[in-house]
């Protein structure tokens, strides 16, 4: 009796097990999977993105690393060839007028004598000139020719007038060189960082000069005279029947290149993008100045450009440089030395992959801030230098 019950049982019991296999899922069965599927999904795209964004940053911050170590060891191998570097006082000046008087100790500011669009804010970009030097640069190929052409002529005291200006025995001439800051406030150009770097440079002649006259407007040769010097450069002393005047040789101030276009013409061009505008307060990181604005008996250094520079009204520091050596009123021991430079830059990755360039106060975040970067230069310029015995 009991065995027929059982097996009715487990029968009736089949029965309702196949009737629920055929109907399914219920409808809360189905949306609790929904929900735990979404949530398993969300969470992973979240992680691929996270993933994603955490690559684009270390990458751009990584490029941005990169592009400041190329830009810094291409300024510090043209910092090797110069002879003669500026400190901050004789960029910026240090005398209204020079007279014969005071021409040996005065500097004229050099940024007075350089394109003024290199010292003029215009259309969102506000340039700042930050490190200049003087450097020699191998005579155009087509002067090259020009001297071996009238090379039976050099020893004359009456040059033709194809070489009278060039200096053939030597095959080499000055080139001024000016590095600048250009702070970037504006969001509509090719330019996407805070600020970049622009390279200036006044060479005595164009790569395609054939003759002595074709000299580059405003250039005027730093030691073209026993009295003429870097430090006073463009300006000359002249002695006549023993009444010293100075006079400024330099007939035009240099054309300048437009530093709003998009590609750099004539003598300036961008050397490195995605320069930090160094607005920042000093809690948040602003890089303090290493040197003073000018030597002192303890300390050689002098800071270009200076703190209180009529163009750089901000004291931006993100680009900065010390210069030893041939400062402004720097002691005797130190005039005949090779000059010795200390280069700082700071980077920024705001206008990068991940980095949003951000208009609102503070300008820049110490995160967006590249690692700063320093170099130590000697140059090895011998001119004017007092060899001293061993």
């Amino acid at each position: 009796m009991a065995r027929p019950r059982i097996i009715a049982r487990l029968k009736r019991l089949w029965a309702t097990y196949q009737k629920r296999r055929l109907a399914g899922f219920t409808l809360i069965e189905l949306l609790v999977a929904m929900l735990v599927g979404g949530i398993i999904t969300v969470s992973l795209l979240a992680l691929v993105i996270q993933l994603v964004d955490v690559n684009q940053r270390d990458a751009s911050r990584s490029e941005t690393q990169r592009d400041m170590q190329a830009a810094m060891n291409y300024i510090g191998q043209e910092l090797r060839e110069a002879v003669f570097v500026y400190d901050g006082d004789c960029l910026q000046g240090t005398a209204s007028t020079l007279t014969a008087t005071n021409f040996a100790t005065e500097c004229p500011g050099l940024v007075n004598y350089i394109p003024a669009g290199l010292t003029t804010a215009s259309a969102g970009n506000t340039p700042i000139p930050v490190l200049a030097f003087w450097r020699t640069d191998p005579l155009p190929q087509g002067l090259i020719a020009a001297c071996k052409t009238n090379s039976d002529a050099l020893d004359d005291t009456a040059l033709p007038a194809a070489v009278a200006t060039v200096p053939c025995l030597s095959g080499r001439s000055y080139t001024l060189v000016v590095y600048l800051l250009v702070i970037d406030s504006s969001t509509s150009d090719t330019w996407q960082g805070r600020a970049r770097i622009v390279r200036y440079q006044l060479a005595q002649f164009s790569s395609g000069a054939t003759s002595g006259t074709q000299t580059n407007q405003g250039y005027v040769d730093p030691l073209s005279s026993p009295s003429s010097s870097f430090q006073q450069w463009p300006f000359q002393l002249a002695t006549v029947s023993n009444v010293s005047s100075v006079s400024n040789a330099q007939s035009a101030r240099p054309a300048g290149a437009d530093l709003n276009a998009v590609i750099l013409t004539g003598n300036a061009a961008v050397l490195v993008d995605y320069i930090d505008d160094g607005l920042l307060a000093a809690s948040l990181g602003n890089p303090t100045p290493s040197c003073l604005n000018r030597a002192t008996a303890s300390n050689f250094y002098a800071a270009t450009p200076r703190s209180d520079a009529s163009f750089n009204p901000s004291n931006i520091r993100s680009f900065y440089a010390c210069v030893r050596g041939k400062t402004y009123q720097a002691p005797d021991t130190e005039q005949g030395v090779n000059q010795e430079v200390q280069v700082f830059l700071v980077g920024n990755v705001q206008g990068r992959p991940g980095f949003p360039l951000r208009t609102s106060l503070p300008t820049g975040a110490i995160e967006s801030q590249a690692f700063p970067l320093s170099t130590r230069v000697l140059t090895r310029g011998i001119v004017n230098k007092s060899p001293k015995a061993s």
